[in-house]
C-alpha cells in the first residue's frame, strides 16, 4: 500500500525540479557572452598619413583639454590634428609650426611635384624610396642662377636640361653646386641623406618671390636661405620651459646609422620647439641639446633627477639612451646615460609613490633601472617566458585590481605577463589568463565598457575582456591580414577623442617598422551598456606642468581605484597622452578623489558626480 505522504511529495518534488531548471537556464541564457555589448564604428582616417608612417600618437598639443592626434613620419610629411571634442579633427601642422622648414611649408611633402605653371625657379625634393633621394631645379619662363650647398659624401648629377652645372668642395666637407639655368630648365639630383640642410644662395632671379619652394610652391622672402627634411621620430609633449604651455621635443634619426661618421656627426640634431602662443618656435639653437651619434627613437619624459623639472631620456637604436637634464627654462645639459642598450622602454610607477623605474627589454630579460644621485642603479631584473624573440611593446595597467601596475610584454615569439607584488615584478603565462601566448606585435590596455575592469587589445588577435580575473576573447576588433601580406608592426592606442567616457580607438598596422605605407584604423566606442566613468587632466606646476609622475586615485562604495598619469602612453616612441581614466561600473557618484604630485602636493576633492572630464590643478600653480 502506498504511503499518502509519499505520494504527496512526488509532485512537489517535481515542482522543485522543474522550478531549478528553469532557474538554471534563465542563468545560462543570462550570462554574458564577452564583448556582446561591444560595438565600433568606423571614423574616416583619410587625414592621418599613413604612407612612411613611424609614429602614431596623442596629446593634448593646444592646452585646450581636447586630446589631438599626430604622427612622425621620418623625413616625410607629418600630421597634427586638432581635435574638436566631438570626434573630429582640423590638420593644423603648417600653422601650428611643425614643418621642418619652417619658412617653407610643404617642402616635406616628398609625394607630390608643385605646379609649376607660374613664372619662377623651383626648389623641391622628391622621394623614390632607394638610398639617394631626388631634388630638382627647374625654372619656368625666366632664367636663374645660384648655388646649392649639400652636406652628403654622395652627390650626383642625373639630367640636367638647358642648364649647366658644376660641382666643388667647400671647407667644411660639404659639396656646392653652382647652378646656370635657362627658361625650361630641368636638374635633377641625387643626394644621399637629403634630410640635412642644404644651404640655398640665388643670384637671380633678383626678386624672392620668383623663388618658389616644395610642392606647395612657397615663394621666398630672401635669396639666401636653407632648407631641412629632419627625419623625425619620437615626439615628447611637455612643458619645458616653465611657461605652462605645452611645448615639443622631437628625436631624430641617425641617417641610417651612419651619424657614427665623424664627417656626420654634430651635423643632425635633435629638436625642440617652444610653445609661443600656439605656434612653436625653433629653440634648438640655444637649447644646449647636443644628438652626438644617438640614432633617436623614443622620447620618455620625466623629472629623472628630482630637480622639479622635466628632463627627457631619448632612447637610441642598438646603443644605450641618452639623457637630457631641463633646467626648466628651456635649457638642457647631457647627463648620464643608462648602462643598457634595450629593444623597448617604458617608465612605470612600481610602487605607487610617484617614483619611476625604467624598464628595459634586453634580449628575453626586463631590467629595471632607477636614477639617483647622478647615478642608474640597476634595483631588479626578470626573464620573459620567450627565449627566442626581444619584447616590442610593454603595457602597463593594473589587471588585478589590487592598486599597483602590472606590465605585459609582447613580441611575435612569446607574451609574458609580469604581475607586480609590492614592486616586484612575477612573471606569469598569459595563457593562464586567457591572453594569447605568442604573435602579438601591439598591446594596449583599455576598460572599454568602463564595468571597472581593465580589458586588453592585442594586435593582430583582437580585443579580450576581463572579468576581473580572466580574460575572453571577444571577436571584435580583429585585425585583418593586410592585402600585400601578414602584419609585422602594430600600434594601438585607446584615448577618448570624444569626451563621452568611451574611449576610442586608435590603431596602426604595417608588414614592418620601415615598411612604406601602414593601414590606419579609428574607431569610434558606441558600446551602449557602458558603466559610469571619469577621466582626469591633471595641471601640474610650473616645471612639471604635465604632473609626470602624478596618481590619482577614486573611491566609490566597490572600493578604491587608481590611475598613474602616463599608463594610457600606448604609442611606441612618444610622450604625451597623459589623461588619467577610470571604469566606475553602475556607480555614478564618488565618494573621494585623491591627487597627488611628486613635488608633495596634494589635492582631495569629496561626493563628485561621475561622467565627466575634470581638470585638476595642483597647489601654488
Amino acid at each position: 500500500m502506498r504511503d499518502p505522504a509519499q505520494h504527496a511529495f512526488r509532485p512537489a518534488a517535481r515542482r522543485i525540479l522543474a522550478a531549478s531548471l528553469m532557474t538554471l537556464l534563465a542563468t545560462l541564457l543570462a550570462a554574458p557572452v564577452p564583448g556582446a555589448a561591444a560595438s565600433f564604428k568606423h571614423l574616416d582616417s583619410s587625414q592621418i598619413q599613413g604612407v612612411k608612417l613611424y609614429e602614431l600618437g596623442v596629446a593634448d598639443a593646444n592646452d585646450d583639454g581636447l586630446l589631438d592626434v599626430f604622427t612622425t613620419n621620418h623625413k616625410f610629411d607629418s600630421a597634427l590634428l586638432a581635435g574638436d571634442g566631438k570626434g573630429g579633427f582640423t590638420d593644423v601642422f603648417t600653422q601650428s609650426g611643425l614643418s621642418p622648414t619652417q619658412e617653407f611649408p610643404g617642402y616635406e611633402d616628398l609625394h607630390r611635384e608643385p605646379d609649376r605653371s607660374a613664372p619662377g625657379l623651383y626648389l623641391y625634393a622628391t622621394d623614390r624610396d632607394q638610398p639617394r633621394d631626388p631634388f630638382h631645379i627647374a625654372t619656368t619662363g625666366i632664367a636663374a642662377s645660384g648655388s646649392l650647398t649639400f652636406f652628403a659624401e654622395d652627390l650626383a648629377v642625373q639630367a640636367s636640361t638647358n642648364a649647366t652645372v658644376t660641382a666643388s668642395p667647400v671647407p667644411d666637407g660639404g659639396t656646392r653646386l653652382d647652378f646656370d639655368a635657362q627658361p625650361g630648365a630641368l636638374v635633377d639630383i641625387t643626394v644621399e641623406h637629403i634630410d640635412l640642410p642644404i644651404a640655398v644662395s640665388v643670384d637671380t632671379p633678383a626678386d624672392p618671390a620668383q623663388i618658389r619652394v616644395g610642392a606647395d610652391v612657397v615663394p621666398a622672402t630672401t635669396r639666401q636661405f636653407t632648407l631641412t627634411l629632419r627625419d623625425r621620430h619620437g615626439f615628447g609633449f611637455a612643458d619645458y620651459d616653465g611657461d605652462l604651455a605645452t611645448d615639443l621635443f622631437i628625436a631624430t634619426g641617425g641617417l641610417g646609422g651612419e651619424i657614427v661618421d665623424p664627417f656626420f656627426t654634430g651635423r643632425q640634431n635633435d629638436e625642440l620647439l617652444l610653445n609661443r602662443s600656439g605656434s612653436y618656435a625653433d629653440a634648438t639653437a640655444a637649447s644646449g641639446l647636443f644628438k652626438g651619434v644617438c640614432r633617436g627613437r623614443a622620447s620618455r619624459v620625466a623629472d629623472f633627477d628630482g630637480d622639479g623639472d622635466l628632463d627627457i631620456l631619448e632612447t637610441c637604436d642598438e646603443a644605450p639612451p641618452q639623457l637630457y637634464l631641463g633646467d626648466g627654462r628651456g635649457g638642457f645639459s647631457t647627463g648620464p646615460a643608462p648602462p643598457v642598450v634595450g629593444t623597448v622602454y617604458r617608465l612605470v610607477d612600481l610602487g605607487r609613490r610617484g617614483k619611476l623605474t625604467l624598464v628595459a627589454a634586453v634580449g628575453s630579460e626586463l631590467q629595471l633601472w632607477r636614477f639617483s644621485d647622478d647615478t642608474w642603479q640597476l634595483t631588479g631584473s626578470v626573464r620573459t617566458l620567450n627565449g627566442t624573440s626581444p619584447p616590442q611593446t610593454l603595457s602597463a595597467g593594473d589587471i588585478d585590481s589590487d592598486g599597483d601596475l602590472d606590465l605585459l610584454a609582447t613580441a611575435r615569439g612569446g607574451n609574458t605577463v609580469l604581475r607586480n607584488e609590492g614592486g616586484v615584478l612575477k612573471r606569469r603565462a598569459p595563457g593562464k589568463l586567457g591572453l594569447p601566448e605568442r604573435g602579438t606585435l601591439a598591446a594596449a590596455f583599455v576598460d572599454f565598457d568602463n564595468d571597472g575592469d581593465l580589458d586588453a587589445d592585442l594586435i593582430p588577435q583582437g580585443l579580450y575582456e576581463s572579468d576581473g580575473r580572466d580574460f575572453k576573447r571577444t571577436r571584435k576588433l580583429d585585425y585583418k591580414p593586410l592585402p600585400n601580406g601578414r602584419i609585422g608592426y602594430g600600434i594601438v592606442s585607446w584615448p577618448d577623442l570624444d569626451n563621452d567616457g568611451r574611449r576610442d580607438l586608435l590603431s596602426a598596422r604595417g608588414r614592418g617598422e620601415f615598411a612604406a605605407s601602414q593601414v590606419i584604423d579609428l574607431r569610434r566606442n558606441t558600446t551602449r551598456r557602458s558603466g559610469h566613468w571619469l577621466e582626469v587632466d591633471l595641471l601640474g606646476p610650473a616645471g612639471n606642468a604635465q604632473s609626470m609622475g602624478g596618481t590619482v586615485k577614486v573611491r566609490t562604495a566597490d572600493g578604491w581605484s587608481y590611475g598613474w598619469v602616463g599608463q594610457s602612453e600606448d604609442s611606441r616612441y612618444s610622450s604625451g597622452h597623459y589623461r588619467v581614466y577610470f571604469g566606475l561600473g553602475e556607480r555614478s557618484r564618488i565618494r573621494k578623489l585623491v591627487a597627488r604630485w611628486p613635488d608633495g602636493g596634494k589635492v582631495v576633492r569629496r561626493d563628485l558626480r561621475a561622467d565627466r572630464v575634470m581638470r585638476i590643478t595642483a597647489p601654488g600653480r
